[in-house]
Order: structure tokens, then sequence, then C-alpha cells
């Protein structure tokens, strides 16, 4: 968990501090990088309205401060120690989630999404409104240089969503 700050830090976020509220500009000091993180410099997050149910507690109680955002697109610039498959300044992506364990069987079945372990990016960690995130390097996906960040950064939720549907359906 990250401590706010009003000024100074490593990184900037915009954070909510209780439900129904405008969002903030806070400061933080980065965690530490374990072995299979990556820190990004983030370049864009997308905004999805599950970003506004969960800064606003509609889904069940959040905690705060919360700072949203799982379409997240950006730089590598940290890398932890087991990291060999990216380099610094790779772009790469985060959908909704920062952690799942990989080992039960929903995970070794693909279905990642129901782990019971799985952590979101940003409840109780800060997600993609934010100048860095930091998550675990299997959670995150290499992205185009071609493929421009902005209009795509919605496939990280709503088009994972959409594919698959229509792959495990049609």
């Amino acid at each position: 968990m990250f401590n706010l700050l009003t000024s100074g830090g490593d990184g900037a976020c915009w954070a909510f501090l209780k439900p129904n509220t405008p969002p903030v500009l806070r400061y933080y000091k980065f965690r530490e990088l374990k072995p299979n993180d990556i820190r990004i410099q983030v370049e864009w997050a997308g905004l999805c309205h599950s970003d506004v149910h969960c800064a606003n507690s509609e889904w069940g109680d959040s905690s705060y401060p919360i700072v949203p955002g799982h379409e997240i697109l950006g730089r590598i610039c940290a890398l932890g120690s087991n990291i060999k498959q990216y380099n610094l300044g790779d772009r790469v992506g985060f959908g909704p989630f920062e952690y799942f364990c990989g080992d039960c069987e929903t995970c070794m079945t693909g279905d990642h999404q129901l782990c019971p372990l799985r952590r979101s990016c940003y409840d109780p960690n800060f997600g993609g409104y934010n100048t860095h995130y930091q998550g675990e390097a299997k959670c995150c996906f290499r992205w185009p240089e071609k493929l421009w960040v902005k209009e795509a950064a919605p496939l990280l939720c709503a088009g994972a969503t959409l594919f698959s549907a229509i792959a495990n359906h049609c």
C-alpha cells in the first residue's frame, strides 16, 4: 500500500479520498520492486465505467484512497530481478489485474480472471491514473509500437471481454 503525500515523492496520481468526490492530485514513494514485478511510466490509461463504480464504492466498499485505471499502457522503467522477457523501454499494457496465482485450477485452464487470489490493478493498489504503475510481469502484455495507445487502451478491458465471449461461445 502507498502513503499519499501532498508534495514530493517519486510519482503523482489522481486519487479519490472518499466516495462521490472529485479526485485530487497526490504524490507517493514507489513501493519496493519485487523480483517478478515491472514498473512502467504510464503513457495512457483508458476510462472504463468500472473505474467510476470503484471510485464511488458502488460495487461494495473500496479501499481509500483509491487510484483507478486498469487499461494501462506505458514503457518499462524498472525490472524485478527475475524478469528476463522484457527490457527497459519496452511498451507494455496491463488489463484489470495486478496479480493472479497461476497455480489454481482456474488459472491452469486459462481463466485467470476467476482466480480466487487475483488482485485488481487498483484496490488496494494504485491503478493507471498515475505517472507510474507497478505489477507482476505475468499480468502485462507486450504492446506493438505501431498501435496507438490512446485509441487502443480499451482493448485491455472491453476488447478482451468481447474477444473472450466471441472466442468461447461462437
